[in-house]
């Protein structure tokens, strides 16, 4: 009922009244099967499809079909603030403008369940379309829709052979500065590093022809952690662990520049899979970041205003939701402890707390729940690394991520590459799994210059087992199962012995004769 009220609250905010429900033609013998709420667009032409469609999706009669919960509906909402959560009361004191009540947008679909509002979105039926198939920046040719939120759109484009990704920002959201400082901040945090744990940015500008403020990154594969901990629960340790290991790497680049994260959580960890198979982190958002060093990013804003706190709160550290005008490394520990925590025991810190107010004063005020609570069968030596990541006291907690990052070598049971198959449940009877071998590692490789590429090509057609032949940058890895075949090799064993004895025999007879 706390979600239907609350679709009913946010339909009268953009309408100026309240959502009637009527009776439609469907006969079905389920009492809800015939309640449906006057669509809201037929009141508000103005309001956006998805905004409309995420109303509707609190608002379906069926308990079942609608949406399950305050969290999923904050969720959907988020993706249409434009990143930023802030309200002044000049905001709400503002009247909808005669021009803005006389735009038409794109109709909604009635919506049918939750899943049907949340399902992907296709690029045939968005506003932006006209997009698709320019040139941004002399260079970048847009080629297909891959999301959409608040802030704008993310596109995949092409660069003559090169692939990338191209977030842009809607031409109606140029006029909010601060999200425009933001979107400026991410680029130019992001171009100031070359790590390979951080997505990199390609290019940002603003584009001549059309006006649209873009930037261009490397195009990722994969879904972020926070997707495979809803899908999967609590994770297994040793790959989980390498993979924040990973992120650590990233981070104190970053630190190194004097770029501090400050919303370093399971939805910024990107798990990218190469051309390889291998799983990289890759951390994203660097759109809140700090930069101490104000010569590289330029004379940023205050971005600590009074009352107000800059991140994601449940992973913020005390200093952070103080408002600390000064955060340090020790802030991105934190909230990398607190993903980490999240990732092996699918539990968020805080995650019960009735407001932001009292949130606020737990993360304060009280030590985190211990982990092994909820996921008994962790090590405790791990337990006790997460947790002095999440020490109040500065002094207590790791003094950088480099150090958090040595701390948690131990326990990847020596992995030094993760492979998709490896993310997976957690074994909760504490025995663990025990084939974290690497498919490249199963037995030994050889190694041969590219000069031999052509005369391995030749002998693999005289195999009767199968050559792999794969080119890393002038190297060939060949896999040893595809060399002289097992059944082979015994035989020439046996040959050979046998050789021998025939040979021993002979000498014997020869010796022994007067």
């Amino acid at each position: 009922m706390d979600v239907w009220g609350l679709g009913a609250c946010l339909y009268t905010a953009l309408c100026g009244s309240p959502p009637t429900v009527a009776e439609s033609e469907n006969e079905a013998s389920d009492p809800y099967a015939g309640l449906q709420t006057t669509l809201l667009q037929e009141s508000a032409p103005w309001v956006p499809r998805r905004m409309a469609e995420i109303v509707h999706g609190a608002l379906l009669a069926m308990p079942a079909s609608r949406c399950p919960g305050a969290d999923e509906l904050l969720e959907a909402l988020q993706s249409r603030t434009g990143g930023s959560l802030k309200l002044r009361w000049q905001m709400l004191q503002t009247p909808l403008s005669e021009e803005a009540r006389q735009q038409r947008s794109s109709r909604m679909d009635r919506a049918t369940s939750w899943a049907s509002v949340m399902a992907p979105e296709d690029a045939s039926d968005e506003e932006d379309d006209a997009l698709l198939g320019q040139v941004l920046g002399q260079r970048y040719k847009i080629v297909r829709l891959l999301g959409r939120g608040g802030m704008g759109a993310v596109y995949e484009a092409h660069d003559g052979a090169l692939r990338c990704a191209i977030k842009v920002v809607r031409p109606d959201r140029m006029e909010d500065e601060e999200l425009v400082a933001r979107f400026v901040r991410e680029a130019r945090a992001n171009m100031s590093l070359d790590n390979a744990h951080v997505v990199k940015v390609l290019g940002a500008a603003v584009d001549p022809g059309s006006e649209h403020l873009f930037i261009a990154m490397e195009m990722l594969q994969g879904r972020d952690l926070a997707g495979h901990i809803k899908a999967l629960g609590p994770l297994d340790a040793p790959p989980v662990v390498a993979l924040f290991i990973q992120a650590c790497e990233g981070l104190a680049a970053a630190h190194a520049k004097g770029i501090i994260h400050r919303d370093v959580k399971p939805a910024n960890i990107f798990l990218h899979q190469t051309f390889s198979g291998e799983l990289v982190t890759k951390l994203v958002d660097f759109g809140i970041a700090k930069a101490s060093l104000l010569a590289t990013m330029g004379a940023a804003p205050d971005l600590t205003k009074t009352g107000g706190m800059l991140g994601s709160p449940l992973y913020m550290s005390p200093e952070q939701v103080r408002g600390a005008k000064r955060v340090t490394p020790q802030t991105d520990v934190w909230s990398l402890a607190a993903s980490l925590y999240e990732a092996l025991s699918s539990q968020r810190l805080w995650d019960d707390a009735p407001h932001l107010g009292a949130l606020a004063i737990t993360i304060c005020t009280t030590d985190p729940p211990r982990l092994s609570e909820h996921a008994p069968w962790l090590p405790e030596g791990l337990v006790g690394v997460i947790h002095r990541g999440l020490e109040r006291d500065l002094s207590e907690r790791w003094p950088s991520v480099t150090a958090f990052a040595d701390a948690l070598r131990p326990f990847t049971r020596e992995i030094t590459r993760v492979e998709p198959r490896w993310l997976r449940p957690a074994v909760r009877s504490g025995e663990g799994y025990n084939d974290y071998v690497s498919t490249e590692a199963d037995t030994e490789q050889l190694i041969l210059d590219a000069a031999a590429v052509d005369a391995l090509t030749a002998a693999s057609e005289r195999l009767p087992g199968e050559v792999t032949v794969v080119d890393h940058d002038s190297t060939i890895v060949v896999s040893p199962r595809s060399q002289t075949p097992t059944w082979l090799t015994a035989a020439l064993i046996g040959l050979g012995l046998a050789v021998i004895g025939v040979l021993a025999a002979a000498i014997w007879w020869m010796t022994t004769q007067p």
